[in-house]
């Protein structure tokens, strides 16, 4: 799958609330929070790769959505 945002691939391992943010942390290939803030996430710009905003998987889909 890929982000509605940036276009990167997204691995999807675990669901549990179907929110995530598009990025993982480049020192330990981590997926970054899902519930980060637009703050927090903006301030992630160069430790992360993918473009840190937020989406839902939605009936088989990756589909934007808001801040949470």
């Amino acid at each position: 799958m890929n982000c509605p945002h940036c276009g990167i691939t997204i691995e999807i391992e675990k669901i549990n609330c179907a929110i995530f943010r598009c990025g993982i942390y480049k020192h330990n290939g981590q997926q970054i929070p899902p519930h980060l803030s637009k703050i927090e996430c903006d301030q992630l710009k160069d430790k992360i790769w993918g473009c840190s905003k937020p989406f839902k998987y939605e009936n088989g889909t990756l589909v934007i959505c808001d801040y949470v």
